[in-house]
């Protein structure tokens, strides 16, 4: 095995495990959007800070809070959006990687496949 093979490996392996991360999030804010539209609401309303009585420096924060009912929806559906975008570009650099391998590789098509894989 050659060292660009070696390395087109290692970065199959990396963006993989990125795309089946980015996936696995997907699924899970898709499956469960009521648990993430509390929790991304309660962090935008800042709820911990309100209900913490022990640290009076972290009230002063509380000028930035979102007591929008729609906001955390919005932002849930937006990051999911972007994660859905996020997962398909990694899972073409994957295969523009894998083809790297299985061509034999060129320099076009590992720069092609390396930027494809960045703006995933």
């Amino acid at each position: 095995m050659d060292a660009i093979t070696s390395l087109l490996i290692v970065k199959i392996t990396l963006i993989s495990g990125l795309a089946l991360w980015c996936s696995i999030a997907v699924i899970n804010n898709i499956t469960d959007p009521k648990t993430n539209v509390g929790l991304v609401a309660a962090m935008m309303r800042m709820v911990l800070i309100k209900q913490d009585n022990e640290t009076p420096g972290g009230k002063a924060l509380l000028w930035r809070a979102v007591d929008s009912n729609w906001m955390p929806v919005a932002s849930l559906v937006f990051a999911i959006v972007l994660q859905i975008i996020s997962s398909i570009i990694l899972w073409y650099a994957d295969v523009l990687l894998l083809q790297q391998i299985i061509s034999g590789g060129s320099a076009e098509g590992l720069s092609m496949a390396t930027s494809v894989a960045n703006i995933g």
